[in-house]
């Protein structure tokens, strides 16, 4: 798979994100006013004593995903839901890539800055290591400083989020409607992803 390279270019400058950006953007996933195309699974739960639950499979598991603009970034995230009739185990943080056309942008995934997810998410402080049937985690995304070309022209980014779990040869693929590429303020660019959280 081809990799898109960066290029420089420059943009106005960040400006601080509001609590109240998240909490929208959050709104459209949960909704599902952003359609997937997937196969994953998904949330909390606790297993029996002494038994150990399977670990998610992407056969199992349904997404949706959305991002849009704030001060700067692109902002929001994906729903994970466990379709199966089993609880499962989710990783701590899956990998993420943004793809379009089948190639894979040049975007390095980074953690969010400590506090932060703890100030602007509710439950940022939590994490969903069990996923229970028709239960949903939720990952925050922000993607930064997008400094390579847009063959995509102006308009928007008719991409997927691609999400990998440890250990599975097959991904999770939730397509992205109406999302516009970050200006490059900063190289390198990059893509913020949070743990499995409980969704909002």
């Amino acid at each position: 798979m081809r990799v898109v390279a960066c290029a420089s270019r420059t943009a106005p400058a960040n400006v601080r994100l509001m609590p109240i950006r998240l909490k929208v953007v959050i709104g459209v996933v949960v909704l599902g006013l952003v359609p997937a195309i997937v196969f994953a699974e998904g949330r909390l739960g606790r297993a029996s004593a002494g038994v150990a639950s399977p670990k998610c499979v992407p056969a199992d598991l349904r997404a949706t995903a959305g991002l849009q603009g704030a001060t700067g970034s692109e902002l929001g995230g994906v729903s994970v839901t466990n379709a199966s009739h089993r609880t499962c185990a989710l990783p701590v943080t899956p990998q993420v890539s943004l793809v379009w056309h089948g190639q894979k942008l040049a975007v390095r995934q980074v953690a969010f800055p400590l506090g932060w997810l703890r100030s602007e998410y509710p439950h940022g402080l939590m994490r969903v290591r069990l996923l229970k049937p028709r239960l949903t985690a939720f990952v925050v995304l922000q993607w930064w400083n997008w400094c390579g070309p847009r063959p995509w022209g102006r308009g928007h980014l008719q991409g997927f989020v691609q999400l990998r779990l440890p250990g599975q040869p097959n991904s999770i693929m939730a397509r992205l409607r109406e999302t516009a590429a970050p200006y490059c303020n900063r190289p390198p660019s990059t893509l913020r992803v949070s743990p499995f959280l409980p969704q909002a």
